[in-house]
């Protein structure tokens, strides 16, 4: 796909509310001691760490990653994502 300046006002004003959720981030690690009486989605504990990686080419990205604030390790990471714009 071929970020337009069109697409990118799509992307960026799409209403939340439309968006159709197709999953959800846990940590696998904690996610098996979890109690039987507590589901997921309460017993998640997460941040959202934003960050910049500097390239040897002097161009400077920035990448999301969501931790989990339980045992620290990382549940996703935007590293592998194209950057399109």
């Amino acid at each position: 796909m071929i970020y337009t300046k069109k697409i990118i006002n799509e992307i960026r004003n799409y209403p939340a509310n439309k968006i159709i959720t197709t999953g959800f981030l846990h940590c696998k690690t904690c996610l098996m001691v979890k109690p039987d009486n507590i589901s997921p989605s309460d017993f998640g504990l997460y941040e959202i760490e934003l960050g910049q990686i500097s390239l040897s080419n002097h161009h400077t990205i920035g990448i999301i990653i969501v931790r989990c604030k339980r045992c620290k390790k990382i549940v996703w990471d935007s590293r592998h994502l194209e950057h399109a714009y």
